[in-house]
């Protein structure tokens, strides 16, 4: 459960890293609630392109982290500092409360993967 829960908020971080680069680099003030959104569609766009590269997961999987490290550095340069202490503790309650309900079923099934696979077959004969 503890690798599930990782690689979910590496993804969450990359996303709102490139979306808050991308929205400040098509001249955001500031980078809003949207910012995830936004980077997530970036990464969902550029995901496929990057895995055909020779190398194919593993070249496509360090673009991706290079794209996030450098999108994440330059946000951090052009952050504005009014202000963001209150969304970001408002919006990491919320992604709290978030993951620690969706993560009840896996919990209470004590296992990841997809849920109800294994109590039933397409065979019900």
């Amino acid at each position: 459960m503890i690798p599930t829960w990782v690689s979910a908020a590496l993804v969450v971080l990359a996303a709102l890293a490139v979306g808050a680069a991308a929205l400040t680099a098509l001249g955001a003030r500031r980078s809003g609630p949207a910012a995830g959104a936004v980077g997530f569609a970036v990464l969902v766009t550029l995901a496929p392109v990057a895995v055909r590269l020779p190398g194919r997961g593993a070249t496509a999987g360090a673009l991706i982290a290079a794209l996030a490290v450098a999108c994440a550095a330059w946000a951090w340069r052009r952050r504005e500092r009014a202000g963001e202490g209150s969304d970001a503790r408002v919006a990491l309650a919320a992604a709290v409360l978030v993951v620690a309900v969706a993560s009840l079923p896996f919990l209470f099934n004590e296992r990841t993967g997809v849920l109800g696979e294994g109590i039933y077959t397409n065979d019900h004969a």
